[in-house]
């Protein structure tokens, strides 16, 4: 199937709305990239004896929140396959 897409749902929206649909799964990749990027220096900052008494210091939260975003792009995508 065209686009590497195999989810039948998906072909019968006209080709603009397969496009808009194509545009923002890309744009919520490349936030979810971006929020991740930034709770990760959250977690690296951890490690810092400057940083280790100010709010930064919740280690486990940025983790946590480092790894949803990195996985929801995926996750959306695998979503899409099966519906």
């Amino acid at each position: 199937m065209p686009g590497g897409c195999n989810c039948r749902a998906f072909y019968y929206l006209p080709a603009s709305d397969r496009i808009d649909v194509m545009d923002r799964l890309i744009k919520l990749g490349w936030y979810a990239l971006l929020a991740a990027m930034v709770f990760f220096a959250l977690f690296v900052m951890f490690d810092k004896e400057e940083f280790a008494v100010t709010a930064v210091n919740n280690e486990g939260l940025w983790q946590r929140l480092n790894l949803v975003f990195m996985y929801l792009p995926l996750a959306v995508v695998a979503l899409k396959q099966i519906t």
